[in-house]
């Protein structure tokens, strides 16, 4: 357990995640005096890879959108001054997803552009060329008006769309008739973990429009993004202190937190805390300092994302041609309302992550399988923690992935040749990421909703997170940039950021 060096700081962050490291180092380029403190033993949060049999495996991070030099995250990783030190990885430009819908006998792909992936949908669903046309308008329009997405304009908030206010589900059925179209458009399902008739449009767009312009991943995955950043935050002259949580709030004056108890038994005071943690955490440890009924209430109502089922696998012998190209999703059928729901009879949907290997650093191809998983799946040993489980849960945990590996054999031409060396449940993902309840997500993005975002009603505190604006390693990125620039003034940060936002 590292402790803090000093009794005052400008600035404490709690959870040092993607969020976190993004607001912490942001804030020490302003000149804050900031200590970064997380639970783990090491900063990245979800971002961290483990490892088994000589291969690098994922936890949260596998891939994102808007990666090409230019789009949102390439943007991003240079306002953050960290763009230099990370290779970007792009996927297929003809086919970074790929979806198979069984019942249907059908495969769809995703080619990098937004007018390309029209163009290849007009020409299969001719009678709905005017329903793409529509709606490949409508993801520009909405990212285009959202704040942030807009690169190279100055970060100019909005408010909600009108769109925020109107389900997937509705827009699918009003505009659309063929089944499998829906259903390729649908699938965005699996990247934010909501179903169509909770997620809004709006939320929806903004996920698909960066995956529409491009996909990929960074070499070396979530570890050198998170150790890129940390470095960064480190040279900025951010504490962190890891293997320390935040554990409670002394009151303070005029409706604020006063001096930050630590697990280490330290107390440190500040100016300011933002808090990128679990929101039910937030309210909890705000609560004692006189929450109101309404904020309360508006937690209680947050809901969880859906949560996967991991089973990871080292590719024997030669790496096939073209792997680690694109994302490989299995679906039965095309609804992803019936497939999000836990009662569907049918198989879940399955997403197939391929990794390159490294031969250099002797690291072998490697697979992750993420199939969909609900909180009842594992409500049994909901109470017992990692290491201390009883023998039903691993027989569980064996079954799953074994039934997992089985699907694939007839699907996945190297499926012969994978060794399957560990699984995780959404408890191995609730334990290992220090999170509620394992959700791929955080807070379920639902119509006419946000996640925690900005200050709150305990006037020195500040909250960001993964799902406050979009989920992901996007959506975290952004909520910290924006929220920072709140607490320095937007003047000032739009000032100190112009250059990045030019390219310069």
């Amino acid at each position: 357990m590292s402790l803090p060096r000093r009794e005052r700081y400008d600035d404490v962050v709690v959870g040092a995640g993607t969020a976190g490291l993004t607001s912490a180092l942001l804030l020490a380029r302003f000149g804050r005096a900031v200590l970064l403190v997380d639970k783990a033993p090491a900063p990245g949060g979800a971002l961290r890879r483990f490892r088994r049999g000589g291969a690098a495996f994922d936890t949260g991070f596998h891939f994102t959108g808007s990666i090409r030099p230019g789009e949102l995250f390439d943007h991003l990783l240079t306002v953050l001054g960290i763009r230099g030190e990370l290779d970007l990885l792009p996927f297929d430009p003809e086919a970074s997803h790929r979806f198979r819908f069984a019942k249907a006998d059908a495969e769809m792909a995703l080619p990098f552009g937004l007018d390309r992936c029209r163009d290849l949908w007009q020409s299969r669903f001719p009678q709905e060329r005017e329903a793409l046309d529509w709606y490949f308008g409508a993801l520009r329009s909405i990212a285009a008006r959202t704040m942030g997405m807009d690169v190279g304009r100055p970060l100019a908030p909005v408010g909600m769309l009108e769109e925020d206010f109107v389900s997937l589900r509705s827009v699918l059925d009003a505009r659309f008739r063929d089944p499998l179209l829906k259903g390729a458009i649908g699938a965005f399902a699996m990247c934010y973990g909501s179903p169509p008739a909770s997620v809004s449009f709006a939320a929806h767009a903004r996920v698909a429009f960066g995956f529409h312009q491009s996909g990929g991943t960074i070499a070396g995955g979530g570890d050198a993004l998170a150790d890129a950043l940390a470095r960064a935050a480190e040279r900025a002259g951010v504490e962190i202190c890891c293997a320390c949580g935040l554990e409670s709030f002394a009151p303070g004056t005029d409706r604020q937190a006063g001096a930050a108890t630590l697990s280490s038994g330290a107390q440190v005071a500040f100016e300011r805390c933002l808090l990128t943690i679990d929101p039910f955490a937030i309210r909890d440890l705000l609560d004692p300092l006189g929450l109101t009924p309404a904020f309360r209430e508006r937690v209680r109502a947050f809901t969880p994302s859906v949560g996967f089922f991991a089973a990871y696998g080292i590719v024997d012998g030669a790496e096939p041609a073209g792997f680690g190209r694109s994302v490989h999703s299995e679906f039965a059928g095309t609804d992803f309302d019936a497939a999000m729901d836990p009662a569907c009879p049918d198989e879940r949907p399955v997403v197939l992550i391929e990794v390159p290997g490294d031969p250099a650093a002797g690291t072998p191809p490697s697979v992750s399988a993420l199939e969909l998983s609900f909180a009842q799946d594992v409500a049994a040993w909901a109470d017992t923690r990692r290491g201390r489980r009883p023998p039903e849960y691993r027989a569980y945990k064996q079954t799953r992935a074994a039934a997992i590996a089985r699907r694939l054999a007839g699907r996945v031409a190297y499926a012969d040749r994978i060794r399957w060396v560990d699984s995780a449940s959404m408890l191995t993902f609730r334990d290992y990421l220090h999170s509620r309840d394992g959700s791929a997500y955080g807070i379920m993005l639902k119509t006419g909703q946000y996640g925690l975002f900005g200050r709150l009603p305990v006037r020195n505190c500040y909250a960001a997170g993964q799902s406050a604006l979009l989920p992901g390693v996007l959506g975290a990125m952004m909520s910290g940039l924006f929220v920072v620039r709140q607490m320095v003034g937007k003047e000032i940060f739009d000032e100190a950021t112009a250059g990045a936002r030019q390219g310069t």
